[in-house]
């Protein structure tokens, strides 16, 4: 195993001289640590922070001391081991002292503004493509305004801030270089900023809905930093809409999903895109109508299979798979909660794979999708599952998928990092596409190789599954016990081999 290639989707290891090519993206660990919570009350226990801790076999529950007041937008970024860094409510940036970082006052400072924190995914961070110890942060500000006729007209501001980690001695807190620079100046969709990897595995495309538009504003995080791309014009366009709602890309980034909450005023509804990480073109858009205003949590199963929607009271799915997209009903809200009722609320898929859902109205508690990878009620809903140590204001951590890796066979699936004591530069890499047969399979692929050679399968997050050694010839690897779902298998070769199949139940 010293000499194997790695790799799939997400991940290549390989060594190169002195330099090692490292597994791409799939070590990272960004979003290991998640906070909620109100701001400290004193005297009060059930006010103030609380910390989920990812980075252990089980789940690590606990309270702190915290000043930060988090609502609906919120941010907790670790660095690449899984150690919290920093922190922001969209109003100010905390190191990981829970210290106000240098500089890190004053987001977005308008005084006209309305609360920052209101907006579900008002903000999101992502490291530097550059692989410097830098993070950007792209958050919004809502500024609303009146004329003499008594008609109020919102201006959102798309803005821009970066934290340099690198700056201050063996044990950084941070300071933040820049911030509050305009990327754009629009109505803008309340919220809803999301984003997934470019297709090369190393830059950030972002994606920002137009208010009341089929508008789609794009942009592009490269190791120069932000830029803007083409808008692109697509679908229907929402009602004019005052409530929240989330937006998401697929862990695998083929698709991107936003929602259509309209308070009380009009049913709700969803649109679903296909997305091409290469070109970051929107396209196929399909509109889920559905049969209640209030439309609130969206998130994508770890396949990119199963869409799950919060909306009225219950829980839905949606096979994002199927030619029709109809919402399947799959739990009906229990009532547990009584003056404080769990509602569920914001969702978002977290690092060991399940996806957890806020609950309405400030209390304890938080809803888990324990196998969200399965179909219909085999998804195991656990209503109110998690009981923090502190009341939440229907906090979720806006994450993307850190750890998703290249295209392999796209147009830009030409960029490698290297990296040594000095530097990270690019390689291009030449793979080669092979077939395995049956696929889709139920028990075993088999395929032919040209020379012994190592393999290695892999899932749709870069996860190994397993690895093994190919003879001369034919071969049969047994995937009986794999879960539905989408796998690579690759070869170690001169020229690097990989092939997709689907595992069927």
């Amino acid at each position: 195993m010293k000499t194997l290639i790695t790799f799939c989707l997400f991940v290549f290891t390989f060594f190169v001289g002195q330099n090692r090519l490292f597994s791409q993206n799939e070590h990272l660990k960004h979003d290991n640590i998640w906070l909620t919570g109100y701001a400290n009350a004193p005297g009060n226990p059930c006010f103030g922070g609380t910390v989920i801790d990812f980075s252990a076999d089980t789940l690590d529950i606990y309270y702190e001391y915290r000043e930060m007041d988090f609502d609906f937008a919120s941010v907790s970024m670790c660095d690449e081991n899984g150690e919290l860094i920093f922190s922001s409510n969209n109003y100010y940036i905390a190191n990981k002292l829970n210290e106000v970082m240098e500089n890190g006052e004053d987001l977005n400072p308008d005084e006209t503004s309305i609360p920052q924190d209101l907006e579900p995914q008002a903000i999101i961070a992502l490291p530097s493509p550059a692989k410097d110890s830098t993070y950007y942060l792209i958050h919004q500000e809502s500024t609303w305004h009146g004329d003499l006729d008594g008609n109020i007209t919102g201006v959102f501001f798309l803005h821009q801030t970066k934290i340099d980690m690198k700056c201050c001695g063996e044990n950084p807190l941070g300071i933040v270089e820049f911030k509050n620079i305009p990327i754009l100046e629009d109505t803008l969709h309340y919220g809803r900023i999301t984003a997934t990897r470019h297709a090369n595995g190393r830059d950030w495309w972002i994606i920002q809905q137009k208010f009341a538009s089929n508008k789609y504003y794009k942009f592009l995080l490269t190791p120069q930093g932000i830029e803007v791309q083409e808008s692109q014009e697509i679908g229907d366009s929402p009602i004019f809409s005052t409530g929240v709602g989330q937006a998401i890309f697929s862990p695998d980034g083929s698709k991107y999903v936003t929602t259509n909450a309209y308070g009380s005023i009009h049913d709700s509804s969803v649109d679903v895109f296909d997305f091409d990480r290469c070109s970051g073109l929107l396209s196929n858009p399909r509109r889920i109508p559905l049969s209640s205003s209030y439309l609130q949590g969206a998130a994508i199963s770890p396949n990119s299979q199963y869409l799950y929607l919060s909306y009225a009271i219950d829980f839905y799915q949606v096979d994002l798979d199927a030619e029709t997209l109809d919402t399947l009903l799959i739990e009906e809200y229990d009532g547990f909660g009584g003056a404080l009722p769990t509602y569920p609320f914001l969702a978002q898929l977290a690092p060991d794979n399940k996806i957890y859902l806020s609950a309405w109205n400030g209390n304890k508690f938080m809803h888990v999708i324990h196998n969200p990878d399965e179909a219909g009620v085999a998804s195991n809903i656990e209503q109110h599952g998690i009981e923090l140590p502190s009341y939440n204001s229907g906090t979720v951590p806006n994450h993307p998928n850190y750890r998703l890796g290249r295209l392999i066979g796209s147009p830009c699936d030409t960029l490698e990092w290297v990296e040594d004591t000095t530097s990270v530069v690019a390689n291009s890499i030449t793979i080669e596409n092979f077939s395995v047969s049956p696929n889709p399979t139920v028990s075993s692929i088999h395929f032919s190789a040209e020379k012994k050679s190592d393999y290695i399968i892999t899932d749709w997050l870069g996860r190994e599954i397993r690895f093994g050694v190919a003879v001369l010839g034919d071969n049969q690897v047994d995937v009986s016990d794999l879960v539905s779902g989408v796998y690579f298998i690759s070869l170690k070769g001169d020229i690097p081999k990989v092939a997709k199949f689907v595992v069927q139940r």
